[in-house]
């Protein structure tokens, strides 16, 4: 991963993302801001990319061979957390909800 924005990316994932899950995150971050679809596997760490709107799952699993099933409503609500908790102290956080049914 290169970059500013790259930079920015690695920061939000906690201390237990491995370098492999956050690497897969921002290629799916990149294809869907540049291509409009999951990432290509030799963006993904050699697995392909599923996307589930599982609440129950894990954010990113990749315990299966060849391929990352992401969560959805999981990854972006975990993600506007971690956000929320890296912004400026001085803004009302309590406005976010999470929790939000889609």
């Amino acid at each position: 991963m290169r970059g500013h924005t790259n930079g920015r990316w690695r920061r939000l994932p906690t201390d237990e993302v491995s370098e492999h899950d956050a690497e897969i995150v921002y290629a799916l971050r990149c294809s869907l801001l540049h291509g409009y679809g999951p990432p290509k596997q030799d963006k993904s760490c050699g697995r392909r990319v599923l996307l589930t709107n599982d609440r129950t799952a894990y954010a990113l699993d990749t315990s299966y061979d060849g391929v990352a099933l992401l969560s959805v409503p999981v990854l972006c609500g975990r993600l506007v957390e971690r956000i929320a908790a890296e912004a400026s102290g001085n803004w009302d956080g309590s406005l976010i909800n999470t929790n939000y049914r889609l």
